[in-house]
C-alpha cells in the first residue's frame, strides 16, 4: 500500500489498482480512497458492460490519460475491481490517483 492509501502493484507493462464502484448514481464523480480502493461513482447501470464503459471512460479523463491505457483486470461482474494503467510506474499511476481523488 502507497502512502496515500492506494493499494498498487507493479507489473510488466504498468500498475494495477482496485477500484470500487458504484453503478446507477444521479452523478459521476470520485469519491475519494478507501481501504485501498479508490471509490468512483457511475451514472451508467451495470447491465451489458455500461458501467465499466463509463467507469473506464470517466477515469481516464480524471486521470488524464488515454482511454485505451486502462483495462479491467479482474472483477467485470464485481463492484470491486482491478484496473492497469499502462505504460506508468507507481509513483505516476499514485499521482494520478491522488489528481483524479483530488488530493
Amino acid at each position: 500500500m502507497s502512502s496515500s492509501g492506494f493499494e498498487l502493484t507493479s507489473c510488466d507493462n504498468g500498475t494495477v489498482f482496485r477500484v470500487r464502484v458504484s453503478p446507477g448514481a444521479s452523478r459521476e464523480k470520485v469519491a475519494g480512497c478507501h481501504d485501498g480502493a479508490l471509490k468512483v461513482s457511475v451514472a451508467a447501470a451495470p447491465e451489458k458492460g455500461r458501467a465499466n464503459a463509463a467507469l473506464l471512460k470517466f477515469l481516464a479523463k480524471a486521470m488524464g490519460v488515454s482511454r485505451k491505457d486502462l483495462s479491467i483486470v479482474s472483477g467485470e461482474t464485481d463492484r470491486n475491481k482491478r484496473l492497469l494503467l499502462e505504460g506508468r510506474d507507481l509513483e505516476k499511476t499514485e499521482a494520478l490517483l491522488k489528481r483524479a481523488a483530488g488530493l
